[in-house]
């Protein structure tokens, strides 16, 4: 028997979570929850991943300070660093449509694979 495909999913709103726990569900996706940078980078590190799902805006640290795009812009570059992992596939979530094609040429060089947007389709 194969073991579950496994992910790592970044995003601090409980609302979204809840609808990215029943995807995977549906998927049979094993997963782990980071509310943070600082907390998806610690999983990442003790954990083996076969991809992470993000949301781009997060906050630096559980609890503490905003949600900003180079907190996720970071997270990113600090995954594929890890030593030994290779390179980790990324799916981004985001709302940032209007800079959507300068953003994506930036991000899908550094593990990058796809982006869904966000609001999901029934207006979250």
């Amino acid at each position: 028997m194969n073991p579950k495909i496994k992910a790592v999913v970044v995003e601090d709103d409980l609302k979204i979570q809840e609808e990215i726990e029943d995807v995977l569900g549906l998927l049979d996706h094993d997963h782990d929850w980071a509310e943070s940078q600082q907390e998806a980078r610690e999983l990442i590190e003790r954990n083996v991943y076969h991809y992470v799902l993000a949301d781009l805006e997060i906050p630096a640290r559980t609890g503490r300070g905003f949600a900003k795009i180079e907190y996720g812009k970071k997270l990113i570059e600090q995954i594929q660093q890890i030593k030994g992992r290779g390179v980790m596939p990324v799916i981004l979530m985001t709302c940032y449509h209007k800079d959507g094609l300068n953003l994506a040429m930036e991000l899908l060089g550094n593990g990058v694979m796809d982006f869904i947007s966000k609001p999901f389709g029934d207006g979250t």
